[in-house]
């Protein structure tokens, strides 16, 4: 083989390595109904550091709709998911994507998607998260506030300059969940001070999010006490890792607090006899279905990582230990204040990061509405379960200023449309109940939620 013949075949394994950005993605050689392979969407990579040829994998849907894919005022909803190091294939085979993951191999078309009316960016953050890659564990993250920060901030300037400058001008939505209550504030609070050009930040959302752990962890022993979980022998001393827990966070031990909650959880899930934290009425699983379908040479060729293999998030959670229960509630107060539009929701089966919490934590922040909100009266969220049938309780909600808290108790018609029963989701709502995640994000982005309140 001739020296350019050699350096050529180096360049492409190099370019394969890092990734392609912004090519279609073609799942033909899939197992797929048909119905599946009609989505559109892109993936590939955009380099955040060049220190380390760190880079950011993502994958992107335009509108389904066809009159809203062509609208200059079509919303960009960047979903991040949690973790720390928790893929946004997750969030799109299993939450808000077009297309969902059946077993190891399928992939069937859904029925509710987030997909069909908004620009979606899923994204695998901070590098290391599952395609995203670093040539070295330094350009790794270590905290929120700052590392994650830049990477996602740089990310998104490729994105609008290099790959889909088309977006600009349309309103951008930050969206996420659980850990991704630390990411949605921090990046929020960056671009509301250090704007993109020409992309509007239009609001954040933050669904059963970790913001200020030292106050969600505060409660978490009553309120596992109050579903039953733990009786009220063992109450005492779930008290006293809960308190241990936030006294730690508030004097900046973050890897002290981080293992007392770890103890006061587990003694939940022991009392309780293995019931999951993220939804009681589930015993706790794992499932590595999704990380052995992205690892099959056909599934990285169709995403357009060919030589990538998609990575767990034991190393990034490694080296987050610190930033786990740090505050990052700090930054939506100037959102607010700024009438940047702030939504919370919460299923009502969470233990992990659920109602409770959120409300205990927004005691702790002051904002221009916070008066309002602390003197608001909790309203009643309703909503048809199908077209054209009578109205059902989806929720409660609390607004003050420009911040709105939902929280999920969905009642819903059964299959054969007959029986009332009722159903609450859990650390995920749009797993939970994805035809009212869906009204709630369009309800937020268009402004009515009040409608629905009585």
């Amino acid at each position: 083989m001739g020296r350019f013949a050699f350096a050529s075949t180096l360049l492409l394994l190099a370019f394969n390595f890092r990734g392609i950005p912004g090519a279609p993605v073609d799942f033909s050689n899939i197992s797929s109904d048909p119905n599946a392979l009609a989505i559109e969407s892109e993936a590939g990579t955009i380099e955040v550091d060049s220190r380390c040829s760190a880079d950011m994998f993502y994958w992107y849907f335009p509108p389904i709709n066809e009159t809203l894919k062509n609208s200059p005022s079509t919303p960009v909803i960047l979903w991040l998911a949690g973790g720390p190091g928790g893929s946004g294939l997750i969030s799109a085979f299993y939450e808000v994507g077009p297309l969902e993951l059946v077993g190891t191999s399928k992939l069937v078309r859904r029925n509710i998607t987030w997909a069909e009316t908004y620009h979606m960016i899923f994204v695998d953050s901070p590098v290391g998260t599952g395609y995203s890659y670093s040539r070295s564990y330094s350009c790794y993250a270590h905290d929120t506030e700052h590392d994650v920060t830049r990477q996602l901030n740089t990310f998104l300037t490729k994105f609008y300059d290099e790959v889909k400058p088309n977006l600009k001008g349309h309103p951008l939505f930050i969206v996420g969940e659980s850990y991704a209550g630390h990411y949605v504030p921090a990046i929020g609070h960056y671009l509301f001070r250090n704007p993109i050009e020409n992309v509007p930040l239009a609001g954040l959302a933050i669904g059963n999010g970790l913001t200020y752990p030292a106050y969600q962890v505060a409660v978490k022993a009553d309120v596992a006490y109050y579903f039953g979980l733990i009786g009220e022998d063992k109450l005492v001393e779930a008290r006293g890792w809960a308190r241990r827990s936030q006294r730690l966070a508030l004097n900046y031990d973050w890897e002290g607090s981080l293992e007392a909650r770890e103890k006061l959880e587990d003694l939940i899930h022991q009392e309780s006899g293995g019931v999951s934290l993220y939804d009681i009425r589930k015993m706790g699983s794992s499932s590595r279905e999704l990380e052995h379908f992205a690892n099959r040479p056909q599934v990285r060729e169709a995403f357009n990582v060919p030589e990538r293999k998609f990575k767990n998030e034991y190393d990034v959670v490694d080296r987050m230990k610190k930033d786990i229960m740090r505050p990052l509630a700090k930054f939506i107060p100037p959102l607010l204040n700024a009438s940047v539009p702030v939504l919370l929701w919460e299923g009502q089966m969470d233990v992990k990061d659920g109602f409770v919490g959120t409300e205990e934590w927004l005691k702790h922040i002051e904002w221009d509405g916070k008066a309002e909100y602390d003197n608001s009266t909790r309203k009643i969220w309703m909503g048809p379960w199908r077209p054209n049938e009578a109205r059902v309780v989806y929720g409660y909600s609390r607004e003050g200023g420009s911040l709105t808290h939902f929280f999920d108790k969905v009642s819903f018609l059964s299959e054969n449309g007959t029986t009332v029963v009722t159903r609450n989701a859990g650390h995920s709502v749009p797993i939970g109940q994805p035809q009212v995640a869906k009204q709630l994000i369009d309800d937020f982005i268009s402004k009515s939620v009040k409608d629905r309140m009585q």
